[in-house]
């Protein structure tokens, strides 16, 4: 077979429906930060085509999906369009050495539409755009191109670029606009049947608009350098189970004086185990050191867990993750910096019928801030009742996330499907506009058709 393409055809109308609440209302609308109590909310009824062109051949595969969203909004009155364009191309130049590109385009409102999917509400591994600011209008290219070569049974080498890019989309929209510029080598290589390796490095470029120092009136360069490298060693016990050795270093340099740079040293021990065909542990643990520019190092742990349990018509996993990373690209102009984070996340599925499967999950996280700037380090200075700081966390301002949902998807009449979500989400910050609570209802109906093949 030298080819085949697929056109594939969808039809779908929807209601998105999301109310904000914020715990100290009358203090921010005081304030002037809040003006309206539904300011924020939203009640949407969007219709949406769409089209996907699959085109697979021997030696190359390429993708393409385009969306536009047709939105009124019943609170605001407004009528409004959101893009999502996906492409993507894979090409082996010869039997070991592939090139693959990626771009994703997105134009909307939806801070958590991070997958760039017009139906899903799923949650992101990726740093999201914050939700601090609501439904704000934005757009995001997402740019990825890689290549990799293979030699041997299991030895690789690969590299790439990534071009990130955020603005807004109205004069109302607030998020921090940057252009994020991404260079990454990778390295894998097997000694033998019980020990591997690999290597992953990676450097981050982020250019963002100048501000103005209010007593010099200068311009100010908010730009940063990130930098990661990753060194992993697997021990292969048997073909159930293994013991990873990993040194993990992040960090990140500013251009200005104001932001501090601060870095982490992490080493990681670890387990992974398959007890059977349906459950699968990986567990892991160590030693963390992170310090930063003018102030004291100090001595941490990083944790992780992730347990899976597969039955016969349902899953469960569980993912535990303590560690020490950057937050620059969320879109937050008071709320970036280097953080030690938590994060728990449980995940059920369920398959009830042969067409319609049920999940639910929650999620807990836990930020700490360790070089906070603006309201939030005046909020963290007043919170610590410390003017200075001698080590790295003693000023920080920290924040609880806690989300809960549920959804239903709906296959019948082989063409059609039906998804219902909703979630709750719970900001717990110390600043009061970090204190607040989203609801929202999600729900779908589209159809789809292979239109041509050939």
């Amino acid at each position: 077979m030298a080819r085949e393409t697929v056109v594939n055809g969808k039809l779908g109308v929807g209601l998105d429906f999301w109310e904000r609440t914020y715990d100290k209302e009358d203090s921010l609308a005081s304030e002037g930060t809040l003006t309206d109590a539904d300011e924020g909310d939203k009640q949407q009824y969007g219709i949406w085509p769409e089209v996907s062109i699959i085109s697979e051949g021997i030696k190359d595969s390429y993708s393409l999906r385009y969306a536009p969203v047709f939105k009124y909004d019943d609170v605001t009155s407004d009528n409004e369009v959101d893009h999502y364009l996906d492409l993507s191309g894979e090409r082996f130049i010869s039997r070991h050495w592939s090139v693959m590109l990626d771009n994703n385009f997105q134009q909307t409102d939806d801070p958590s539409s991070s997958t760039g999917d017009t139906e899903s509400q799923e949650v992101s591994t990726s740093e999201e755009l914050t939700r601090d600011q609501g439904r704000q209008r934005y757009w995001i290219n997402d740019l990825r191109l890689q290549t990799d070569y293979t030699f041997g049974e299991e030895n690789s080498v690969g590299g790439g670029y990534g071009f990130k890019v955020l603005r807004n989309d109205s004069d109302d929209s607030s998020y921090r606009e940057y252009d994020r510029h991404n260079i990454f080598a990778t390295f894998a290589y097997r000694y033998s049947q019980a020990i591997r390796s690999s290597i992953l490095l990676d450097y981050v470029k982020g250019l963002y608009d100048d501000t103005i120092d209010a007593e010099t009136e200068k311009p100010v360069s908010e730009d940063l350098d990130e930098y990661r490298a990753t060194l992993r060693f697997d021990y292969l016990h048997g073909p159930a189970d293994s013991f990873p050795f990993v040194y993990n270093f992040v960090g990140v340099k500013y251009d200005n004086e104001l932001q501090r740079d601060s870095y982490a040293h992490e080493l990681t021990v670890g387990w992974e185990q398959d007890f059977d065909s349906r459950t699968h542990l990986t567990i892991g643990g160590g030693p963390t050191y992170v310090n930063g520019e003018g102030v004291k190092g100090e001595w941490d742990y990083n944790v992780y867990l992730d347990f899976t349990r597969d039955f016969a018509h349902s899953s469960f996993n569980l993912f535990m993750e303590k560690k020490y990373d950057t937050s620059n690209f969320s879109g937050s102009s008071t709320d970036a910096g280097f953080k030690d984070t938590y994060k728990a996340k449980a995940l059920y599925n369920h398959q009830l019928t042969q067409g319609l499967s049920g999940d639910v999950f929650a999620i807990y996280r836990w930020e700490s801030n360790l070089d906070p700037q603006g309201d939030t380090l005046t909020e963290a200075v007043a919170s610590a009742n410390a003017t200075s700081e001698e080590s790295i966390g003693d000023i920080t301002y920290d924040k609880n996330i806690y989300e809960i949902g549920v959804g239903l998807n709906y296959d019948f009449l082989r063409y059609y499907n039906a998804k219902l979500r909703y979630s709750y989400y719970m900001s717990d910050g110390e600043l009061d506009s970090d204190q607040y609570n989203d609801h929202r209802i999600l729900f779908t109906l589209s159809a789809s058709a292979d239109l041509w093949r050939w």
